[in-house]
C-alpha cells in the first residue's frame, strides 16, 4: 500500500509555515537543519572556540608533507 499523495513539503516550505505559527520550533528547526549539515559535511565544522560561539567554520585541511 503506497501514499498516492504527490505534495513534497521541503524545508523551505516547514520554515515559512513555522515561522507564521511557531517562531520558536523554526528557530530549533533551523538549528537542527545546520546541525545535520556540519555533520554530514565534510568541509565545514563547528567552531572550536572556548567559549562556544555557536558559528560554523571551513575545515582546513593539513598541508600534505
Amino acid at each position: 500500500m503506497g501514499v498516492k499523495c504527490p505534495v513534497v513539503c521541503d524545508e523551505a516550505v516547514v520554515q515559512q509555515l513555522l515561522a507564521l505559527k511557531c517562531p520558536d520550533t523554526a528557530t530549533r528547526f533551523d538549528r537542527f537543519l545546520l546541525e545535520s549539515y556540519l555533520k554530514n559535511n565534510d568541509s565545514a565544522k563547528w567552531c572550536p572556540s572556548i567559549p562556544h560561539c555557536g558559528r560554523a567554520t571551513p575545515r582546513w585541511s593539513a598541508p600534505a608533507a
